[in-house]
């Protein structure tokens, strides 16, 4: 998913079919869309055994989102989740 908070509004941009690296790019750094990534756990091994730790300690299910928002850029409106929600960010600063 990729959107872009501005005005007080969010803005989800769809992409028809498979993302192609080339739109995806633009909208990231020329139009400060936040890059969504849903259960990246399928396509990471390390994200997957993070979660699988993660149950292990918790007893319960857990899962993973990735979010990658340009510097200086908001992609969600303030919330909460009504979840828990255990976040590591990995580089830049809120």
């Amino acid at each position: 998913t990729l959107c872009v908070f501005e005005g007080g509004k969010r803005k989800t941009t769809s992409l028809e079919g498979i993302a192609e690296a080339e739109r995806v790019h633009d909208l990231y750094t020329h139009h400060n869309h936040t890059v969504q990534f849903y259960r990246p756990q399928r396509f990471s091994d390390p994200i997957c055994r993070f979660n699988k730790d993660l149950e292990g300690d918790f007893e319960d299910l857990v899962g993973a989102s990735v979010y990658l928002t340009p510097p200086a850029s908001q992609g969600l409106a303030p919330h909460h989740d009504d979840v828990e929600v255990f976040i590591v960010q990995t580089q830049g600063e809120k």
